[in-house]
């Protein structure tokens, strides 16, 4: 072999190491290591931006001595907008909205977010340490699932200096990132499909049962694992993934309305909370279709075997304050000493369940 044809080997060779080496490095959902980034831009713009079709703002995020250029815009209607939805929009809920990071893919090569490309940030709402709590505990919901499933969203913990190029809404909090559908589908090997609707029959069991508990534990009713909103696809705070055709695995997400989270914008539905009595969302009420007791029972002996897990996560980031961390706490201890009892185990899921 001449030395042409070595040093082409040669080349070669580490180009194929780089590649392997780069196909194995850790993904920005591989770590739950808080993230320390910057976000330089226009958000006097993203802040004041209430349309019902956001523009998007060309940003730099800064990470570990990386600059990448990103377009920023703000999302969700609610939170941006209130009660009156994106029609009647006023900032009534969140002075700093959520946010949608859109990222070139080949400029994020080499760094944490190698791979990604159109992120949804879970942001404080408004600039104060009450409402960052809020963030540590949507957090601990997503965190919380994980612990149960795969078929769930992964979530990355970052802080993140805010640097407003008008210098008028500039801060430093905390935020997470949230997987991306396709991206969570493919880790699981599903695929991210957009139904209508869908059959309760057609919900993959013991998954479906699955999530409804956990939506149960956390007390959240602000979902379907059927049907969207009016106008929207399947399904209201859920996506769908599958496997196999008409059967469709609920992967859930959102959980600012839930009781664990308990902002002070939160509220149960009115037609559930006039039929079921629910004075805050605090206030549990399962929503899962009734389905066969080896199926109960096995989702609420998952639940039993994870408990010292989920206890251990509310501590794990050392961010929540200890009022969060006792009224958490608290809210979990509920639960479980519910299960202590045949009776409301019987009256809650058997009786209370969807027919």
């Amino acid at each position: 072999m001449n030395w042409v044809a070595r040093l082409a080997m040669g080349i070669l060779a580490v180009g194929c190491t780089a590649a392997a080496a780069d196909h194995h490095a850790p993904g920005l959902f591989d770590s739950n290591d808080l993230l320390t980034v910057t976000l330089t831009g226009p958000f006097k713009d993203v802040v004041r931006d209430r349309d019902p079709e956001p523009l998007e703002h060309d940003m730099t995020l800064t990470v570990g001595g990386h600059e990448l250029a990103v377009k920023v815009r703000p999302r969700g209607n609610f939170r941006r907008c209130g009660a009156g939805g994106v029609a009647h929009c006023k900032p009534e809920i969140c002075k700093f909205p959520p946010i949608k990071l859109n990222f070139k893919k080949k400029a994020v090569a080499g760094t944490p977010f190698a791979g990604e490309d159109k992120l949804k940030l879970v942001t404080h709402c408004q600039d104060r340490d009450s409402y960052e709590q809020n963030v540590f505990k949507e957090y601990l919901a997503y965190r919380v699932l994980n612990l149960f499933t795969d078929e769930s969203f992964r979530v990355r913990l970052m802080h993140i200096a805010y640097e407003d190029t008008a210098g008028k809404v500039s801060t430093t909090r905390y935020a997470f990132v949230l997987e991306d559908s396709k991206a969570m589908a493919k880790r699981v090997g599903a695929k991210y499909v957009k139904p209508e609707e869908v059959e309760r029959g057609q919900l993959a069991q013991p998954a479906a049962t699955r999530v409804a508990m956990f939506q149960y534990f956390i007390s959240n009713t602000d979902y379907s694992l059927i049907r969207g909103r009016a106008g929207d696809t399947c399904c209201h705070n859920v996506k769908l993934i599958q496997r196999e055709p008409d059967v469709f695995i609920p992967v859930p997400y959102d959980y600012d309305m839930s009781g664990i989270v308990s902002t002070s914008y939160s509220y149960p539905d009115g037609g559930l909370a006039q039929k079921h009595r629910l004075s805050s969302v605090r206030d549990r009420l399962y929503r899962g279709f009734c389905t066969d007791r080896g199926t109960l029972d096995s989702v609420l002996g998952e639940f039993q075997e994870k408990r010292e897990a989920i206890y251990a996560l509310i501590n794990e980031t050392g961010l929540m304050s200890s009022s969060s961390v006792s009224r958490t706490t608290k809210f979990f201890d509920g639960f479980y000493k519910m299960l202590d009892k045949d009776s409301r185990v019987e009256r809650a899921f058997v009786k209370g369940c969807r027919g």
